[in-house]
């Protein structure tokens, strides 16, 4: 799937994202049937991104990145190429669930492999300095957003959403997708990143918004 549908998933789903964050900031009455009605819509947009993006062909082909296991495009993690049969068309949505369904396990894997090579950042071909930066800089974010969250979504619920889905729109693309995913991919993220890891450093008697 082309690197692209990642790189601008955060605008393509801005409004969603947007929307969910002022339904819980002014409208929590109704809050239900409006998150009904935006997953709707956010659903369509998705099917409809995803079938665009899986129809590019040519060396985009979808079923190539999970034959060999690619997490940077064209490049095999693998020697032996998995066998995979698709009985419906493969470069659509039903070619993806029929992954998903049937070959879980390498769905899985390969997910896992992107999405640690994502926000992992390390690199085999990296020198220990700049590998040691990265992880000092980005695990250190991951650890106080992890114990900063709980106070976050007590006091901050309306803002704390807005940011977390954001990554999580782009974790899902990031599981679809094949790219080398370094510099101006996280990039997408990394402010939403450095303000919930401010979240470690509030302070007890903030009060809730």
């Amino acid at each position: 799937m082309p690197s692209g549908y990642t790189q601008y998933n955060c605008v393509n789903f801005f409004l969603q994202i947007q929307a969910g964050f002022i339904i819980l900031k002014f409208f929590r009455k109704n809050i239900l049937s409006l998150f009904l009605f935006i997953g709707v819509i956010a659903a369509i947009v998705l099917y409809f991104l995803i079938n665009y993006s899986l129809n590019s062909g040519g060396e985009l082909d979808f079923l190539l990145p999970y034959l060999k296991e690619h997490i940077i495009c064209g490049v095999p993690t693998i020697a032996q190429a998995h066998t995979i049969q698709i009985p419906v068309e493969k470069n659509s949505i039903k070619g993806l669930w029929f992954i998903i369904s049937n070959y879980w396990d390498i769905f899985i894997r390969l997910s896992l492999k992107r999405l640690f090579a994502f926000f992992g950042m390390v690199r085999s071909y990296y020198s220990l300095a700049h590998n040691l930066f990265i992880a000092i800089y980005f695990y250190t974010l991951y650890v106080l957003i992890l114990f900063g969250m709980p106070k976050l979504f007590k006091l901050f619920l309306p803002e704390a959403t807005f940011l977390i889905m954001g990554i999580v729109f782009t974790t899902i693309t990031v599981m679809l997708s094949c790219d080398e995913w370094h510099n101006r991919f996280i990039l997408a993220v990394l402010p939403f990143l450095l303000l919930l890891s401010v979240s470690f450093f509030i302070g007890k008697n903030t009060k809730k918004l």
